[in-house]
């Protein structure tokens, strides 16, 4: 329904939502520097605390963000849950003019207690590292799908 309703059955669907987001780039958790665009579409599915979400993203411009700041991205729907220790993988995604290491991928987590995707390069003997704005070409792509707990 439109207004939850909740149930003492745990077998019963009350609280499903769909709905649509603006994703965007930028160079700091918070108060960073943000990218420009040629598209930024999010759209997402919540049932219950999980939400799974899509991104596209294709950028116009990095233009004004600091190229030695980490990469991230922000505006999901929901905050994330407050997690110590380990964070839940980011992903399936896909990126089209960024560079990473020859036999590593870009890979990301939802941050704890945040809306914020950081975005990071997992290279081949030395595990995670972030990714920065200087890997990210001005006309860079993006598109993603994961979940998450709230």
């Amino acid at each position: 329904p439109a207004t939850q309703v909740a149930s003492a059955d745990p077998n019963t669907l009350d609280d499903y939502e769909e709905g649509t987001f603006t994703p965007s780039i930028f160079d700091a958790a918070s108060a960073g520097n943000e990218a420009t665009y040629d598209t930024q579409q999010g759209i997402y599915t919540k049932v219950g605390n999980l939400v799974t979400i899509q991104i596209i993203i294709d950028l116009a411009g990095i233009a004004g963000m600091t190229g030695s700041n980490v990469a991230y991205i922000r505006g999901l729907p929901f905050t994330n849950r407050t997690i110590s220790g380990n964070y839940p993988a980011a992903f399936s995604i896909a990126c089209d003019r960024v560079e990473y290491t020859a036999g590593s991928y870009v890979t990301g987590y939802v941050a704890s207690a945040t809306a914020n995707i950081l975005m990071q390069e997992s290279t081949a003997g030395s595990g995670l590292v972030v990714l920065t704005v200087t890997q990210i070409s001005a006309d860079g792509r993006v598109y993603m799908t994961t979940s998450y707990m709230v």
